[in-house]
């Protein structure tokens, strides 16, 4: 995949998050609670490798919460903005950004903090060292501020955070995004007068478009049409579909959106457009998803397949995995066996490879072993090794036995050799891996 659509599909992700809280705070389902105390933590074949050498499972992680709210429960009196941020710094240390569940209760403790205290809550964020973290609060602060005073946040996050690149423009994103909820046509005349929105990229200022479009079409989805009409350059008409894409939180909003989709006179903003919708429905029923990527045309069905595939192994890395496979061209198969395990074997190397080896023989599953064996080469050589034996084409096993060779022989030099001597390579392959391995070992 493009990486323009890699950063594409994690940008709709969190701008995902980030509207599905402000949604959330709007319409009141997301409950404003008192203190942390009274909320609810809330096939492997015949010849055929295994996954990992010795039938070892990766290591299991625990993510346990624990805590139950009882409506029974008096409210609580509501926090000072010293014990809100002490609370918020507390979750930070134990999982922050990373933990989903201390993520929505730091922003949901954030949403407690009163609109007099926003600028002093906001230089006091200023102090969190973790790059994630300190981004998604500081949105949830200028956002909270641009409800009242667009402008005025929006001067702040340039000023504050300026220099921080795609932390400055994700914040202005966010800013814009809650502006426009407030006073769109405002919002909009800015944007069209910002010198830095002709940067280039997601992260870049036309990023900005992604956060008006998102809260001016969840308002009037005919405007937010008639909007982008009047948009020339290409970059900011992707990011503005990306923004419209993102107010479609239910089968009404989705299936209005669609059906505009269909009159764009651009046949490849209406693919761009539809896969950006299905993509962030995967995210959250995936089934419907793929039912409706089927009903595509058939001349869009195999690229949108691949961004809902995408968005699929966020969730359930197998059955993404398969319906990336299930959907790909045919030229495109090795491209896609690499895609899949190059974005599961980080997360679950058994799992990935346990996957890898129950697909049919094929060519085009080189690329995918070569990359398998070299992402668990550190952890278990031997397998990887073994995964590099499987690549059909003889330059690239050779090649990639090599780099699995190279680290294994610093650590275990016997147990290198002896794996390279019966790997199955020709003996001028095992000598030219031999006599690159000590030339670069020893280079004079």
């Amino acid at each position: 995949m493009k990486r323009a659509t890699i950063v594409l599909t994690t940008t709709l992700w969190l701008g995902t998050v980030t509207a599905a809280w402000w949604h959330g705070r709007h319409s009141g389902s997301l409950a404003r609670t008192g203190t942390l105390g009274t909320m609810g933590e809330t096939a492997e074949g015949p010849g055929r490798p295994k996954p990992l050498t010795k039938g070892r499972p990766a290591p299991a992680v625990s993510d346990s919460g624990s805590g139950n709210s009882s409506p029974s429960v008096p409210a609580a009196a509501p926090l000072s903005l010293d014990g809100i941020l002490g609370q918020v710094q507390s979750l930070m240390r134990t999982g922050g950004m990373q933990n989903p569940s201390s993520a929505l209760k730091a922003i949901t403790l954030m949403g407690q903090i009163r609109d007099e205290d926003l600028q002093e809550a906001l230089k006091r964020t200023e102090e969190i060292k973790e790059p994630g973290s300190k981004m998604m609060l500081s949105m949830v602060l200028l956002s909270r501020w641009a409800e009242k005073d667009g402008p005025g946040a929006l001067r702040y996050a340039e000023e504050s955070l300026k220099d921080k690149g795609p932390m400055m423009q994700m914040a202005k994103m966010g800013v814009l995004s809650a502006w426009a909820q407030s006073d769109p046509d405002a919002a909009w005349e800015h944007i069209q007068k910002s010198d830095d929105v002709g940067a280039d990229g997601p992260m870049g200022g036309r990023g900005m478009m992604m956060g008006l479009f998102s809260s001016l079409a969840a308002q009037d989805p005919d405007k937010a049409f008639a909007r982008l009409a009047e948009l020339q350059d290409p970059q900011e008409r992707q990011m503005a579909l990306g923004g419209i894409a993102q107010s479609a939180f239910d089968d009404t909003s989705r299936n209005r959106l669609m059906d505009e989709i269909s009159k764009l006179p651009d046949a490849n903003e209406r693919k761009e457009a539809r896969a950006a919708i299905l993509g962030q429905l995967a995210m959250m029923d995936p089934e419907k998803a793929m039912a409706a990527t089927s009903a595509l045309p058939a001349e869009e069905r195999a690229e949108v397949s691949q961004r809902v595939g995408t968005s699929l192994m966020m969730s359930d890395p197998a059955v993404g995995a398969n319906y990336l496979v299930e959907n790909a061209a045919p030229h495109k198969k090795s491209e896609i066996y690499n895609q899949v395990i190059s974005q599961w074997v980080g997360s679950d190397a058994n799992a990935a490879g346990a996957w890898l080896g129950a697909q049919p023989p094929s060519q085009d599953l080189d690329q995918a072993r070569a990359s398998f064996a070299t992402r668990v080469a550190n952890r278990d050589p031997e397998s990887a090794m073994a995964w590099a034996g499987q690549i059909s084409d003889e330059t690239r096993r050779t090649e990639t036995m090599g780099q699995v060779f190279k680290g294994w022989q610093m650590k275990d030099p016997a147990a290198a050799n002896s794996a390279l001597t019966s790997s199955g390579l020709s003996q001028e392959s095992i000598q030219s891996i031999l006599t690159k391995q000590a030339s670069e070992t020893d280079p004079e």
